[in-house]
């Protein structure tokens, strides 16, 4: 593996409301390289000068433009991707989606929906993603 590769730092933002609890996903465009038009967590490539919690403040405000401090992500799991240089890891958080939806601006892919828990597995997620989002939802829906 390439030392510089420290893996991936993702989030998957939780809000609920009055009908029920939802989760916030990225619609990647068809222009993406990997996994063109599927649905998908927030975060990206962490930086070899950053932490996973900075990825992931970063990645926020690049792809979503909000700002959300370090402390407001909790880890969930870790799986290991495969990637041209070796097995790579891949974090997921969560964090509660505190921010108004009007002050959201798109900076990747071509766009987000929050969706509520029972309609996700109707959606074209990424393959190495779906145990991950469903074990967040198997875990929300025992709360």
């Amino acid at each position: 593996m390439d030392t510089l590769n420290k893996g991936y730092a993702t989030v998957l933002f939780i809000r609920a409301d009055t009908d029920g609890t939802q989760i916030l996903l990225q619609k990647k465009d068809r222009g993406y390289k990997s996994y063109p038009d599927h649905w998908t967590v927030f975060g990206g490539h962490i930086k070899p000068e950053e932490t996973e919690l900075e990825c992931l403040t970063r990645e926020i405000k690049e792809e979503l433009g909000l700002i959300y401090p370090p402390e407001s992500f909790s880890l969930f799991r870790e799986i290991f991707i495969q990637k041209h240089d070796g097995d790579v890891p891949l974090k997921l958080y969560t964090a509660d989606f505190n921010s108004n939806i009007h002050d959201i601006r798109v900076g990747e892919g071509c766009g987000f929906a929050f969706w509520y828990l029972d309609e996700v597995a109707n959606l074209k997620l990424i393959p190495h993603e779906i145990d991950l989002i469903n074990g967040v939802i198997d875990s929300l829906k025992n709360l």
